[in-house]
């Protein structure tokens, strides 16, 4: 799959997508907090080829995890990328 959602017992969400603008992949994410809603979508990454099997996972806290395979070239091994989300801060860089 190119989308993954993840939600904890609080209501606090995670969707992760893909989305191809005719140049590049991107994969986005956007949090939802209860009370206030989705929040402005992110971009964690860009690669010209399609992002693998993206995933996404939330703790009680609201701490997630997207973690997904690339590959930088038609011919090279994919790489194993993830990026953490903290509340209060947002995302870290890959």
């Amino acid at each position: 799959s190119r989308n993954s959602l993840a939600m904890n017992p609080n209501g606090n969400a995670v969707l992760l997508w893909q989305n191809w603008n005719f140049t590049q992949w991107t994969l986005n994410a956007s949090t939802y907090i209860p009370g206030t809603g989705w929040q402005t979508p992110q971009v964690l990454h860009t690669s010209p080829y399609a992002h693998i099997s993206p995933q996404v996972a939330i703790n009680a806290q609201g701490v997630a995890m997207a973690v997904w395979a690339n590959v930088a070239t038609e011919s090279s091994l994919a790489s194993l990328l993830a990026v953490k989300y903290v509340p209060g801060q947002g995302w870290q860089s890959p």
